[in-house]
Protein backbone atom coordinates (compact mmCIF):
# COMPACT_ATOMS: atom_id res chain seq x y z
CA UNK A 1 0.00 0.00 0.00
CA UNK A 2 2.54 2.53 0.58
CA UNK A 3 4.73 1.54 -2.32
CA UNK A 4 1.42 2.45 -4.52
CA UNK A 5 0.87 5.19 -2.72
CA UNK A 6 4.39 6.59 -3.57
CA UNK A 7 4.04 5.46 -6.77
CA UNK A 8 0.72 7.68 -7.25
CA UNK A 9 2.61 10.76 -5.01
CA UNK A 10 5.44 10.24 -7.60
CA UNK A 11 2.78 10.46 -10.95
CA UNK A 12 2.09 14.20 -10.07
CA UNK A 13 5.38 16.74 -10.85
CA UNK A 14 5.62 20.03 -9.51
CA UNK A 15 3.76 21.60 -12.16
CA UNK A 16 0.68 19.42 -11.92
CA UNK A 17 0.39 19.81 -8.08
CA UNK A 18 0.62 23.80 -8.76
CA UNK A 19 -2.34 23.39 -11.44
CA UNK A 20 -4.26 21.41 -8.87
CA UNK A 21 -3.67 23.91 -6.02
CA UNK A 22 -4.55 26.87 -8.21
CA UNK A 23 -7.88 24.95 -9.65
CA UNK A 24 -8.83 24.48 -5.68
CA UNK A 25 -10.33 27.95 -5.13
CA UNK A 26 -12.61 27.95 -8.64
CA UNK A 27 -14.06 24.86 -8.19
CA UNK A 28 -15.54 26.44 -4.62
CA UNK A 29 -16.96 28.92 -7.17
CA UNK A 30 -20.17 28.89 -9.02
CA UNK A 31 -20.54 28.52 -12.66
CA UNK A 32 -22.23 32.04 -13.01
CA UNK A 33 -19.21 33.55 -11.13
CA UNK A 34 -16.71 31.79 -13.24
CA UNK A 35 -18.67 32.89 -16.46
CA UNK A 36 -18.32 36.37 -15.15
CA UNK A 37 -14.84 36.31 -14.52
CA UNK A 38 -14.22 34.71 -17.83
CA UNK A 39 -12.89 31.64 -16.65
CA UNK A 40 -15.43 29.58 -19.24
CA UNK A 41 -16.71 31.45 -22.42
CA UNK A 42 -19.86 29.49 -22.33
CA UNK A 43 -22.18 26.79 -21.17
CA UNK A 44 -25.55 25.90 -21.89
CA UNK A 45 -27.96 22.65 -21.30
CA UNK A 46 -28.31 20.12 -24.18
CA UNK A 47 -32.21 19.76 -25.53
CA UNK A 48 -32.86 16.36 -26.08
CA UNK A 49 -32.33 14.48 -29.40
CA UNK A 50 -34.69 15.25 -31.66
CA UNK A 51 -35.61 13.21 -35.17
CA UNK A 52 -36.43 16.85 -36.56
CA UNK A 53 -33.44 19.15 -36.08
CA UNK A 54 -31.94 19.86 -39.10
CA UNK A 55 -28.50 19.28 -37.86
CA UNK A 56 -30.10 15.38 -38.67
CA UNK A 57 -31.25 16.06 -41.79
CA UNK A 58 -28.03 17.40 -42.92
CA UNK A 59 -26.38 14.03 -40.89
CA UNK A 60 -28.35 11.93 -42.90
CA UNK A 61 -27.23 13.72 -46.49
CA UNK A 62 -22.96 13.12 -45.36
CA UNK A 63 -23.24 9.63 -43.46
CA UNK A 64 -26.41 7.61 -43.56
CA UNK A 65 -25.23 4.55 -41.22
CA UNK A 66 -24.25 7.06 -38.66
CA UNK A 67 -27.35 8.70 -39.24
CA UNK A 68 -29.31 5.35 -38.42
CA UNK A 69 -27.36 4.65 -35.50
CA UNK A 70 -28.13 7.72 -33.71
CA UNK A 71 -31.68 7.44 -35.16
CA UNK A 72 -31.97 3.60 -33.26
CA UNK A 73 -30.82 5.05 -30.24
CA UNK A 74 -33.10 7.82 -30.08
CA UNK A 75 -36.33 5.65 -28.85
CA UNK A 76 -38.20 8.26 -27.81
CA UNK A 77 -38.50 11.59 -29.08
CA UNK A 78 -39.88 13.60 -26.28
CA UNK A 79 -38.71 17.43 -27.54
CA UNK A 80 -41.15 15.99 -30.60
CA UNK A 81 -44.13 14.61 -28.83
CA UNK A 82 -43.89 17.70 -26.67
CA UNK A 83 -44.07 19.93 -29.90
CA UNK A 84 -46.92 17.99 -31.41
CA UNK A 85 -48.87 18.52 -28.23
CA UNK A 86 -48.37 22.43 -27.72
CA UNK A 87 -48.50 23.72 -31.63
CA UNK A 88 -52.19 22.66 -31.29
CA UNK A 89 -54.89 25.55 -31.13
CA UNK A 90 -57.46 23.28 -30.36
CA UNK A 91 -56.11 21.46 -27.26
CA UNK A 92 -55.03 22.80 -23.56
CA UNK A 93 -51.23 23.32 -23.23
CA UNK A 94 -49.00 20.19 -21.47
CA UNK A 95 -48.34 22.05 -18.46
CA UNK A 96 -47.10 18.71 -16.75
CA UNK A 97 -44.60 18.09 -19.84
CA UNK A 98 -43.92 21.59 -19.95
CA UNK A 99 -42.65 21.47 -16.17
CA UNK A 100 -40.62 18.70 -16.71
CA UNK A 101 -38.12 19.72 -19.76
CA UNK A 102 -37.97 23.44 -18.61
CA UNK A 103 -38.53 23.66 -14.97
CA UNK A 104 -41.37 25.25 -13.20
CA UNK A 105 -40.72 29.01 -13.93
CA UNK A 106 -41.17 28.80 -17.15
CA UNK A 107 -44.52 26.39 -17.06
CA UNK A 108 -46.08 28.65 -14.46
CA UNK A 109 -45.94 31.35 -17.38
CA UNK A 110 -47.49 29.68 -19.88
CA UNK A 111 -50.08 28.71 -17.17
CA UNK A 112 -51.00 31.76 -16.54
CA UNK A 113 -51.22 32.59 -20.13
CA UNK A 114 -53.39 29.72 -20.65
CA UNK A 115 -55.77 31.51 -18.34
CA UNK A 116 -55.28 34.80 -19.51
CA UNK A 117 -56.14 33.64 -23.24
CA UNK A 118 -59.26 31.52 -21.72
CA UNK A 119 -60.44 34.62 -19.90
CA UNK A 120 -60.57 36.65 -22.59
CA UNK A 121 -63.15 34.60 -24.54
CA UNK A 122 -65.96 35.94 -22.91
CA UNK A 123 -64.83 39.41 -23.00
CA UNK A 124 -64.06 39.15 -26.89
CA UNK A 125 -68.08 37.58 -27.27
CA UNK A 126 -69.07 40.69 -25.67
CA UNK A 127 -66.54 43.32 -27.05
CA UNK A 128 -67.54 42.39 -30.32
CA UNK A 129 -71.18 42.39 -29.76
CA UNK A 130 -70.68 46.32 -28.44
CA UNK A 131 -69.15 46.69 -31.63
CA UNK A 132 -71.71 45.63 -33.91
CA UNK A 133 -74.42 47.67 -31.99
CA UNK A 134 -72.28 51.00 -32.40
CA UNK A 135 -71.53 49.76 -36.53
CA UNK A 136 -75.13 49.06 -36.80
CA UNK A 137 -76.07 52.74 -35.32
CA UNK A 138 -73.28 54.28 -37.50
CA UNK A 139 -74.97 53.12 -40.49
CA UNK A 140 -78.44 54.07 -39.70
CA UNK A 141 -77.10 57.62 -38.51
CA UNK A 142 -75.20 58.11 -41.38
CA UNK A 143 -76.48 56.49 -44.32
CA UNK A 144 -74.32 55.98 -47.83
CA UNK A 145 -75.02 58.32 -51.38
CA UNK A 146 -72.80 56.52 -53.06
CA UNK A 147 -73.13 57.26 -56.67
CA UNK A 148 -73.48 61.25 -56.71
CA UNK A 149 -70.65 63.27 -56.82
CA UNK A 150 -69.87 66.67 -56.84
CA UNK A 151 -67.77 69.56 -58.45
CA UNK A 152 -66.75 73.08 -57.65
CA UNK A 153 -66.42 75.56 -60.19
CA UNK A 154 -64.45 78.08 -60.49
CA UNK A 155 -67.41 80.46 -59.58
CA UNK A 156 -67.74 78.42 -56.14
CA UNK A 157 -70.76 76.50 -57.62
CA UNK A 158 -71.34 73.37 -56.88
CA UNK A 159 -72.83 70.66 -59.33
CA UNK A 160 -73.46 66.83 -59.68
CA UNK A 161 -71.54 64.86 -62.21
CA UNK A 162 -71.32 60.89 -63.35
CA UNK A 163 -68.60 59.26 -60.98
CA UNK A 164 -65.99 57.49 -62.29
CA UNK A 165 -64.66 54.19 -60.89
CA UNK A 166 -61.66 55.75 -58.67
CA UNK A 167 -64.40 58.12 -57.40
CA UNK A 168 -66.65 55.59 -56.50
CA UNK A 169 -63.56 53.61 -54.42
CA UNK A 170 -62.97 56.78 -53.18
CA UNK A 171 -66.50 57.68 -51.69
CA UNK A 172 -66.71 53.42 -50.37
CA UNK A 173 -63.46 53.13 -48.79
CA UNK A 174 -64.74 57.17 -46.74
CA UNK A 175 -68.13 56.08 -46.14
CA UNK A 176 -67.14 52.92 -44.62
CA UNK A 177 -64.13 54.25 -42.52
CA UNK A 178 -66.42 56.76 -41.14
CA UNK A 179 -68.93 54.02 -40.30
CA UNK A 180 -66.26 51.71 -38.61
CA UNK A 181 -64.69 55.05 -36.79
CA UNK A 182 -67.84 56.18 -35.46
CA UNK A 183 -69.24 52.44 -34.01
CA UNK A 184 -66.72 52.72 -31.19
CA UNK A 185 -68.17 55.28 -28.97
CA UNK A 186 -72.01 54.24 -28.43
CA UNK A 187 -74.63 53.71 -25.63
CA UNK A 188 -72.85 50.37 -24.36
CA UNK A 189 -69.32 51.31 -23.97
CA UNK A 190 -70.50 52.25 -20.06
CA UNK A 191 -71.46 48.73 -19.49
CA UNK A 192 -68.43 47.01 -21.24
CA UNK A 193 -66.45 49.37 -19.09
CA UNK A 194 -67.69 47.60 -15.70
CA UNK A 195 -68.26 44.29 -17.65
CA UNK A 196 -63.94 44.44 -17.87
CA UNK A 197 -63.70 46.15 -14.63
CA UNK A 198 -65.34 42.89 -12.92
CA UNK A 199 -63.81 40.50 -15.97
CA UNK A 200 -60.21 41.69 -14.14
CA UNK A 201 -61.23 41.35 -10.81
CA UNK A 202 -62.16 37.63 -12.07
CA UNK A 203 -59.24 36.54 -13.71
CA UNK A 204 -57.00 37.91 -11.03
CA UNK A 205 -58.87 35.47 -8.46
CA UNK A 206 -59.40 32.73 -10.89
CA UNK A 207 -55.26 33.16 -11.62
CA UNK A 208 -54.52 32.72 -7.91
CA UNK A 209 -56.72 29.63 -7.05
CA UNK A 210 -55.07 27.91 -10.41
CA UNK A 211 -51.68 28.90 -9.67
CA UNK A 212 -52.31 27.04 -5.73
CA UNK A 213 -53.40 23.99 -7.59
CA UNK A 214 -50.67 24.12 -10.00
CA UNK A 215 -47.79 24.72 -7.18
CA UNK A 216 -49.82 22.18 -4.92
CA UNK A 217 -49.34 19.66 -7.91
CA UNK A 218 -46.08 19.92 -8.34
CA UNK A 219 -44.89 20.07 -5.16
CA UNK A 220 -43.66 23.36 -4.64
CA UNK A 221 -46.49 25.39 -2.70
CA UNK A 222 -43.93 25.40 0.38
CA UNK A 223 -40.85 26.06 -1.70
CA UNK A 224 -38.09 28.68 -0.41
CA UNK A 225 -34.38 28.84 -1.24
CA UNK A 226 -31.55 30.30 0.54
CA UNK A 227 -30.17 31.83 -2.27
CA UNK A 228 -26.10 32.58 -2.06
CA UNK A 229 -24.72 35.89 -2.69
CA UNK A 230 -25.00 37.44 -6.29
CA UNK A 231 -21.53 37.28 -7.66
CA UNK A 232 -21.90 41.38 -8.64
CA UNK A 233 -22.29 41.67 -4.99
CA UNK A 234 -20.07 43.58 -2.31
CA UNK A 235 -20.17 44.74 1.20
CA UNK A 236 -21.15 47.80 2.26
CA UNK A 237 -20.58 50.19 5.27
CA UNK A 238 -22.32 48.90 8.44
CA UNK A 239 -22.62 51.73 10.45
CA UNK A 240 -24.60 55.28 8.55
CA UNK A 241 -25.51 57.87 10.23
CA UNK A 242 -29.72 57.62 9.87
CA UNK A 243 -29.98 59.99 6.97
CA UNK A 244 -28.09 58.75 5.17
CA UNK A 245 -28.77 55.03 5.91
CA UNK A 246 -32.47 56.03 4.56
CA UNK A 247 -30.83 57.70 1.65
CA UNK A 248 -28.52 54.58 0.66
CA UNK A 249 -31.20 51.97 1.39
CA UNK A 250 -33.71 53.94 -0.68
CA UNK A 251 -30.99 54.06 -4.18
CA UNK A 252 -29.14 51.08 -3.55
CA UNK A 253 -28.62 48.87 -6.42
CA UNK A 254 -25.81 46.51 -4.87
CA UNK A 255 -28.68 44.07 -4.05
CA UNK A 256 -27.52 40.70 -2.27
CA UNK A 257 -29.45 38.21 -4.18
CA UNK A 258 -30.38 37.29 -7.15
CA UNK A 259 -34.26 37.32 -6.28
CA UNK A 260 -33.45 41.06 -5.05
CA UNK A 261 -31.98 42.06 -8.35
CA UNK A 262 -34.46 40.71 -10.35
CA UNK A 263 -37.84 41.91 -9.11
CA UNK A 264 -36.06 45.36 -8.48
CA UNK A 265 -35.41 45.17 -12.26
CA UNK A 266 -38.83 43.96 -12.88
CA UNK A 267 -40.05 46.79 -11.03
CA UNK A 268 -38.28 49.57 -13.10
CA UNK A 269 -38.80 47.94 -16.29
CA UNK A 270 -42.41 47.67 -15.84
CA UNK A 271 -42.22 51.25 -14.96
CA UNK A 272 -40.74 52.29 -18.02
CA UNK A 273 -42.96 50.44 -20.24
CA UNK A 274 -45.90 51.80 -18.45
CA UNK A 275 -44.91 55.10 -19.35
CA UNK A 276 -43.61 54.10 -22.90
CA UNK A 277 -46.65 52.70 -23.73
CA UNK A 278 -49.72 54.61 -22.01
CA UNK A 279 -48.44 57.86 -22.65
CA UNK A 280 -49.89 58.31 -25.84
CA UNK A 281 -52.92 56.73 -24.95
CA UNK A 282 -53.75 58.90 -21.91
CA UNK A 283 -52.73 61.67 -23.89
CA UNK A 284 -55.55 61.42 -26.44
CA UNK A 285 -58.17 60.19 -23.72
CA UNK A 286 -57.84 63.46 -21.03
CA UNK A 287 -55.18 66.17 -22.44
CA UNK A 288 -56.71 66.23 -25.99
CA UNK A 289 -60.74 66.50 -25.32
CA UNK A 290 -61.68 70.23 -25.64
CA UNK A 291 -63.98 70.26 -22.97
CA UNK A 292 -61.64 68.96 -20.21
CA UNK A 293 -59.91 72.50 -20.02
CA UNK A 294 -55.94 71.49 -20.45
CA UNK A 295 -55.72 73.07 -23.40
CA UNK A 296 -57.67 76.26 -22.02
CA UNK A 297 -54.40 78.53 -22.62
CA UNK A 298 -52.70 76.53 -25.55
CA UNK A 299 -50.61 73.56 -25.04
CA UNK A 300 -48.16 73.66 -22.05
CA UNK A 301 -49.42 77.44 -22.20
CA UNK A 302 -47.94 78.19 -24.91
CA UNK A 303 -50.88 80.02 -25.91
CA UNK A 304 -54.13 79.61 -27.95
CA UNK A 305 -52.89 79.05 -31.15
CA UNK A 306 -51.08 76.43 -30.05
CA UNK A 307 -53.54 74.09 -29.56
CA UNK A 308 -53.77 69.85 -30.14
CA UNK A 309 -57.43 69.14 -28.90
CA UNK A 310 -59.39 66.97 -30.69
CA UNK A 311 -63.70 68.03 -31.12
CA UNK A 312 -66.77 66.23 -29.30
CA UNK A 313 -67.61 63.00 -30.90
CA UNK A 314 -64.07 62.54 -32.57
CA UNK A 315 -61.61 61.76 -29.33
CA UNK A 316 -62.89 58.29 -28.51
CA UNK A 317 -62.56 57.38 -32.47
CA UNK A 318 -59.11 58.66 -32.45
CA UNK A 319 -58.29 56.88 -29.11
CA UNK A 320 -59.38 53.58 -30.83
CA UNK A 321 -57.41 54.47 -33.60
CA UNK A 322 -54.29 54.60 -31.38
CA UNK A 323 -55.40 51.39 -29.83
CA UNK A 324 -55.20 49.48 -33.06
CA UNK A 325 -51.87 50.67 -34.09
CA UNK A 326 -50.83 50.07 -30.32
CA UNK A 327 -51.95 46.74 -30.18
CA UNK A 328 -51.08 45.38 -33.89
CA UNK A 329 -48.05 47.13 -35.17
CA UNK A 330 -46.31 46.55 -31.86
CA UNK A 331 -45.70 42.92 -31.82
CA UNK A 332 -43.85 43.03 -35.06
CA UNK A 333 -40.92 44.03 -33.98
CA UNK A 334 -41.01 41.11 -31.02
CA UNK A 335 -41.95 38.96 -34.12
CA UNK A 336 -39.15 39.83 -35.90
CA UNK A 337 -36.57 39.78 -32.68
CA UNK A 338 -38.24 36.07 -31.85
CA UNK A 339 -38.49 34.49 -34.99
CA UNK A 340 -36.98 35.94 -38.28
CA UNK A 341 -33.33 37.06 -36.40
CA UNK A 342 -32.51 33.45 -34.88
CA UNK A 343 -33.24 32.22 -38.29
CA UNK A 344 -30.67 34.81 -40.07
CA UNK A 345 -28.49 33.86 -37.53
CA UNK A 346 -28.53 30.48 -37.49
CA UNK A 347 -27.90 30.55 -41.73
CA UNK A 348 -25.40 32.80 -41.27
CA UNK A 349 -23.41 31.22 -38.61
CA UNK A 350 -23.55 27.27 -40.45
CA UNK A 351 -22.76 29.19 -44.05
CA UNK A 352 -19.62 30.23 -42.00
CA UNK A 353 -19.36 26.99 -40.69
CA UNK A 354 -19.24 24.93 -43.78
CA UNK A 355 -17.16 27.74 -45.68
CA UNK A 356 -14.22 27.15 -42.70
CA UNK A 357 -14.21 30.59 -42.41
CA UNK A 358 -13.76 29.52 -38.46
CA UNK A 359 -10.83 27.47 -38.44
CA UNK A 360 -9.42 27.82 -35.70
CA UNK A 361 -12.01 26.95 -33.99
CA UNK A 362 -12.34 24.27 -36.39
CA UNK A 363 -9.16 22.70 -35.55
CA UNK A 364 -9.81 22.95 -31.67
CA UNK A 365 -12.68 20.74 -32.16
CA UNK A 366 -13.43 16.94 -33.19
CA UNK A 367 -15.35 17.08 -35.90
CA UNK A 368 -17.24 13.85 -34.82
CA UNK A 369 -20.95 13.16 -34.88
CA UNK A 370 -21.23 13.79 -31.43
CA UNK A 371 -19.22 17.25 -31.26
CA UNK A 372 -21.33 18.48 -34.65
CA UNK A 373 -24.33 18.63 -32.33
CA UNK A 374 -22.70 20.59 -29.63
CA UNK A 375 -21.61 23.00 -32.34
CA UNK A 376 -25.34 22.89 -34.07
CA UNK A 377 -26.90 23.70 -30.08
CA UNK A 378 -23.96 26.33 -29.70
CA UNK A 379 -24.85 28.18 -32.63
CA UNK A 380 -28.61 28.76 -30.93
CA UNK A 381 -28.95 31.72 -29.25
CA UNK A 382 -29.90 31.90 -25.69
CA UNK A 383 -33.38 32.69 -24.69
CA UNK A 384 -32.03 35.21 -22.13
CA UNK A 385 -34.34 35.71 -19.12
CA UNK A 386 -37.15 34.73 -21.02
CA UNK A 387 -40.01 35.19 -18.49
CA UNK A 388 -39.09 38.02 -17.49
CA UNK A 389 -39.41 40.07 -20.75
CA UNK A 390 -42.86 37.53 -21.78
CA UNK A 391 -44.46 38.25 -18.99
CA UNK A 392 -43.20 42.16 -19.45
CA UNK A 393 -45.17 42.27 -22.62
CA UNK A 394 -47.92 40.22 -21.67
CA UNK A 395 -48.54 42.26 -18.16
CA UNK A 396 -48.63 45.18 -20.72
CA UNK A 397 -51.08 44.16 -23.15
CA UNK A 398 -53.18 43.03 -19.77
CA UNK A 399 -53.46 46.59 -18.71
CA UNK A 400 -54.04 48.02 -22.87
CA UNK A 401 -57.49 45.89 -22.25
CA UNK A 402 -58.43 46.07 -19.30
CA UNK A 403 -57.64 50.19 -19.25
CA UNK A 404 -59.03 51.40 -22.77
CA UNK A 405 -60.96 48.92 -23.90
CA UNK A 406 -64.37 50.78 -22.70
CA UNK A 407 -63.66 53.05 -26.14
CA UNK A 408 -62.28 50.14 -28.18
CA UNK A 409 -64.88 47.09 -27.41
CA UNK A 410 -62.70 44.78 -30.19
CA UNK A 411 -59.51 45.16 -28.19
CA UNK A 412 -60.04 41.50 -26.05
CA UNK A 413 -60.60 40.01 -29.69
CA UNK A 414 -57.17 42.00 -30.70
CA UNK A 415 -55.26 40.39 -27.61
CA UNK A 416 -56.65 36.66 -27.95
CA UNK A 417 -55.16 36.69 -31.56
CA UNK A 418 -52.40 37.99 -30.58
CA UNK A 419 -51.93 35.94 -27.47
CA UNK A 420 -52.76 32.50 -29.31
CA UNK A 421 -50.37 33.15 -32.32
CA UNK A 422 -47.71 34.38 -29.61
CA UNK A 423 -48.35 31.35 -27.11
CA UNK A 424 -47.13 28.81 -30.32
CA UNK A 425 -44.21 31.76 -31.24
CA UNK A 426 -42.79 31.02 -28.05
CA UNK A 427 -43.08 27.14 -27.77
CA UNK A 428 -41.62 27.27 -31.02
CA UNK A 429 -38.68 29.58 -29.82
CA UNK A 430 -37.71 27.55 -27.00
CA UNK A 431 -38.09 24.07 -28.57
CA UNK A 432 -36.18 24.64 -31.99
CA UNK A 433 -34.81 27.90 -32.40
CA UNK A 434 -33.06 29.19 -28.76
CA UNK A 435 -30.86 26.77 -26.53
CA UNK A 436 -32.57 25.22 -23.64
CA UNK A 437 -33.42 27.32 -20.48
CA UNK A 438 -31.59 26.45 -17.18
CA UNK A 439 -34.39 24.87 -15.52
CA UNK A 440 -35.91 27.27 -12.52
CA UNK A 441 -37.97 26.12 -9.59
CA UNK A 442 -40.72 28.54 -8.74
CA UNK A 443 -44.40 28.62 -6.54
CA UNK A 444 -45.84 31.04 -8.69
CA UNK A 445 -45.21 34.02 -10.87
CA UNK A 446 -43.62 35.83 -8.13
CA UNK A 447 -43.38 39.70 -8.19
CA UNK A 448 -45.34 39.87 -11.28
CA UNK A 449 -48.64 38.98 -9.06
CA UNK A 450 -48.94 42.05 -7.31
CA UNK A 451 -48.03 44.25 -10.24
CA UNK A 452 -51.50 42.37 -11.87
CA UNK A 453 -53.49 43.80 -8.62
CA UNK A 454 -52.10 47.03 -9.16
CA UNK A 455 -53.27 47.07 -12.96
CA UNK A 456 -55.99 45.79 -12.00
CA UNK A 457 -57.76 48.77 -9.58
CA UNK A 458 -56.05 51.36 -12.44
CA UNK A 459 -58.01 49.65 -14.32
CA UNK A 460 -61.31 50.41 -13.15
CA UNK A 461 -59.73 54.10 -12.38
CA UNK A 462 -59.08 54.66 -15.99
CA UNK A 463 -62.65 53.47 -17.25
CA UNK A 464 -64.19 55.55 -15.20
CA UNK A 465 -62.67 58.49 -16.07
CA UNK A 466 -62.61 57.50 -19.81
CA UNK A 467 -66.39 57.32 -19.82
CA UNK A 468 -67.16 60.12 -17.70
CA UNK A 469 -64.88 62.44 -19.81
CA UNK A 470 -63.80 61.31 -23.51
CA UNK A 471 -66.52 59.38 -24.34
CA UNK A 472 -69.63 60.81 -25.75
CA UNK A 473 -71.47 58.87 -22.57
CA UNK A 474 -72.23 62.41 -20.52
CA UNK A 475 -73.77 63.86 -23.69
CA UNK A 476 -75.86 60.80 -24.38
CA UNK A 477 -77.21 61.20 -20.41
CA UNK A 478 -78.31 64.15 -20.34
CA UNK A 479 -80.79 65.86 -22.47
CA UNK A 480 -79.19 69.67 -22.23
CA UNK A 481 -75.33 69.20 -22.89
CA UNK A 482 -74.76 72.45 -20.66
CA UNK A 483 -75.40 69.83 -17.60
CA UNK A 484 -72.01 67.79 -18.84
CA UNK A 485 -69.87 70.11 -16.51
CA UNK A 486 -66.92 68.79 -14.27
CA UNK A 487 -69.00 68.34 -11.43
CA UNK A 488 -71.46 66.14 -13.14
CA UNK A 489 -68.47 64.33 -14.69
CA UNK A 490 -67.04 63.62 -11.48
CA UNK A 491 -69.83 62.28 -10.24
CA UNK A 492 -70.30 59.67 -13.29
CA UNK A 493 -66.58 58.59 -12.15
CA UNK A 494 -67.84 58.03 -8.86
CA UNK A 495 -71.36 55.88 -9.55
CA UNK A 496 -69.21 53.88 -12.11
CA UNK A 497 -66.35 53.37 -8.69
CA UNK A 498 -69.11 52.56 -6.57
CA UNK A 499 -70.92 50.51 -8.68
Amino acid sequence: LDEATRRQDSAFDEESQQSVIADQPLKRKGLQFLRMEDTYEDSFILHEPSKEEPYFRKMKENSFVTYIELMNEIETDPRKKLSDLWKSFVRFQPLGVVRKYFGEQIAFYFAWQGTFLTMLWPATIFGIGVFVFGFVKSVRTNPATFGNCTVINYAGETSLVPCTLRSKVSQVFTTVSSWFMKSFDNELNAFFAAFMSIWGTMFYQIWRRNSTVLAYEWDCEDFSVVEPDRPEYHGTATRLEDCANCVVNAYSENHRTNSEYHNALVIKMFALQLVNNYTSLFYIAFVRPENNGFQANGLFGLGAKYKDICLPGTCGSLLALQLISHMIIKPLPKFTKDIVIPYAVRIVRLRKWYRREDQSLKDKLNESDETNVLIREWMKPTAGDFTQGEFNEKVILFGTTMMFAALFPLAPLIALIIGLIDLRVDALRLLWLNRRPVPVMASGIGIWLPILYFLQYAAVMTNAFIIAFTSDFCSNFFSDVMYCDVKNRFLIVIVFQVS
